[in-house]
């Protein structure tokens, strides 16, 4: 009787290629992998079953506690600071929960994470009425460094050296753009603006918002004046200070921008400011005078002595210039752009838009 042995087939298969090659088969890339290899479902929810009765049921008892958390606005915290064993066992109906688990102990009962900033814990609790647990401060404030802590203890106004842009830079290029494109808006007055808004050519930001005739005909408004050494005001027609509307809501909008960033950077102790609105100006009442960003009338001695302060510099300039290279590799985004969540077309970044 004779036996054959079988010998596997070669085959070139690899754990791999059941899947849309990219960037991902070069280097560590799961969201790549997932841009390349995921496929959108397009039909609708008719394949999902309906609610139980016992679902119905524990929702329904979520459902009251709502009302009551709506009330409130935090129905109950608990302050333990949170972690996988910090609580015992939560249910909401324990008899009728096949699925179990819950944040804490108790339905709709927040947690707390104080290790990743006891400041913003404490601001938490006392904007719903719960006093702070003194325990708790004192064991991050004396034993414990949260995350913050760690984050800011280590911050260094030499960012300069980590490729980091120092928050002095940032103001001062803050204030030169912020100053020239307030010169854009032209000057205060303006006969030609008045004209155009008559003729329907031009108009206010969210003039739909406005609560007046719309016509301004008789409306009075106060503009800048630079006189006799002070910087004061003028009353003029509020139909010929078009621009300077504009200007003003232009500058609303902006400090809502840097309100946002103050955000960030409070923790650290920094902030931005706007510049004064006759800082750095070339056009209008603040032509040819020299303004400080805080609103200053200062000598031409002042001004030279402090250029270098306010706006950027020659050295400002090489320095962002150095952190500006560019980067040519497909897949890759240099690091001053925020990278796309996606590419055109809801393709993958390293898409290959052109076949040459």
């Amino acid at each position: 009787m004779s036996t054959e042995v079988l010998e596997p087939r070669a085959t070139t298969a690899t754990p791999t290629s059941a899947f849309t090659p990219g960037l991902w088969t070069k280097e560590i890339n799961v969201r790549n992998f997932i841009q390349h290899n995921y496929e959108p479902y397009y039909g609708d929810e008719s394949f999902l079953a309906g609610p139980t009765k016992r679902t119905l049921s524990i929702w329904k008892k979520l459902t009251d506690m709502f009302v009551e958390e709506r009330k409130k606005g935090v129905l109950d915290v608990s302050q333990i600071p949170s972690s996988i064993t910090a609580h015992d066992a939560g249910y909401i109906d324990k008899k009728n929960e096949l699925i179990v688990g819950l944040q804490t102990d108790a339905p709709l009962k927040r947690a707390i994470m104080p290790n990743g900033g006891l400041k913003m814990v404490t601001n938490g609790l006392e904007a719903y009425g719960f006093k702070p647990d003194p325990q708790v401060i004192e064991i991050f404030t004396k034993y414990r460094k949260t995350h913050n802590s760690g984050v800011f203890d280590a911050y260094t106004d030499d960012v300069r050296r980590f490729g980091g842009i120092d928050v002095d830079t940032l103001q001062r290029y803050l204030n030169l753009h912020y100053s020239l494109s307030l010169d854009l808006f032209g000057a205060e007055t303006s006969t030609n603006a008045a004209n155009y808004f008559g003729a329907g050519l031009k108009g206010r930001f969210q003039e739909e918002r406005r609560d007046d005739d719309h016509r301004l005909r008789d409306s009075k408004r106060l503009v800048p004046l630079v006189a006799d050494g002070l910087i004061t005001t003028r009353e003029v027609a509020e139909l010929a200070a078009l621009n300077e509307t504009l200007r003003d809501d232009y500058t609303a909008d902006c400090q809502k921008g840097v309100d946002r960033w103050n955000r960030a950077l409070a923790g650290v102790g920094k902030a931005l400011a706007l510049p004064h609105v006759g800082f750095h100006r070339n056009v209008g009442t603040f032509s040819g005078s020299r303004v400080s960003p805080d609103g200053r009338l200062v000598s031409e001695a002042e001004w030279e002595a402090n250029i270098d302060r306010w706006l950027p510099s020659s050295r400002d300039a090489e320095f962002i210039g150095s952190l500006m290279v560019g980067v040519h590799e497909r897949g890759k985004v240099a690091g001053w752009v925020a990278p796309p969540s996606n590419g055109i077309h809801a393709k993958p970044v390293d898409y290959e838009y052109v076949r040459l």
